[in-house]
């Protein structure tokens, strides 16, 4: 490994490390999904160079199938080092960057899942918009958003409007019930007008990304309930599935359900 005040890296190598830092655990083919299957040999080039360097690593595969698959790339405390270095301002997020190895199967299944949701929201861009996308190790700079913090933050802008959007994802392993609280505290967030407070500006429409349909038709029924006895002003919620999300863009088709 070189010495941090030694190492060299292009522009486009930063970028690299910025999306790590921000994705925490993101797959070659999701690079190269980011940069619409281009220069995949020069993105191989990148994360060797950088791993020689000792900036990232890799997962270590064990299983056949697992070897099969595409690499999963972290920072190494070097890479943190070296983005700190570079002006790095968020703390909280080059603290919880380097994990390595030692985190389960599943939080590395929730960080990608997290990418394949940016991954669609490229994809369905349309010209003269401009994506942003903060990510939970983003949105630890703001202490407004809502508690606990959402997988995202998203807005699309465009020279007419901004759309805003607070992203929630849950995988198969969390039940129903933690949906429906999630949901409870969202109405009491909009009842707090904490965000117009802050920011100046409407609520964000709030995205539910569930695992299955099965979950996203009990949370729908639930959400409808809820806001049809409200006499308080609803926030605009919007249910879908993981499989639309990672087929919905490139079908070009609307894959979210409005609460109503």
């Amino acid at each position: 490994m070189e010495d941090i005040k030694t190492v060299k890296i292009t522009n486009k190598e930063n970028e690299l490390l910025k999306l790590v830092l921000k994705f925490r655990y993101i797959k070659t083919n999701q690079l190269q999904k980011i940069n619409k299957n281009k220069y995949s040999d020069t993105i191989n080039e990148r994360i060797t160079k950088l791993k020689k360097q000792g900036l990232i690593n890799t997962i270590k595969q064990t299983t056949f199938i697992e070897k099969t698959e595409h690499r999963i790339i972290y920072l190494t405390k070097a890479g943190r080092a070296y983005l700190r270095q570079k002006g790095e301002k968020n703390e909280k997020a080059l603290n919880t960057a380097y994990k390595g190895d030692t985190v389960t199967k599943r939080f590395i299944n929730y960080c990608s899942s997290i990418v394949d949701i940016y991954i669609y929201f490229l994809s369905i861009l349309k010209k003269n918009e401009k994506l942003l996308f903060y990510s939970q190790n983003d949105l630890s700079l703001f202490d407004y958003f809502p508690d606990p913090l959402p997988a995202a933050y998203i807005s699309i802008k465009t020279p007419k409007e901004t759309r805003r959007y607070l992203l929630e994802y849950y995988d198969e392993f969390i039940p129903a019930g933690v949906l429906r609280f999630r949901i409870r505290k969202y109405l009491s967030y909009a009842d707090s007008r904490e965000w117009e407070e802050n920011t100046e500006e409407e609520l964000p429409s709030v995205l539910f990304i569930c695992s299955t349909e099965n979950k996203k038709r009990h949370i729908y029924h639930y959400a409808k309930d809820l806001l049809n006895k409200r006499m308080e002003d609803n926030p605009s919620i919007f249910l879908s599935t993981k499989f639309k999300v990672l087929n919905g863009g490139e079908n070009n088709v609307n894959i979210w359900n409005k609460v109503e």
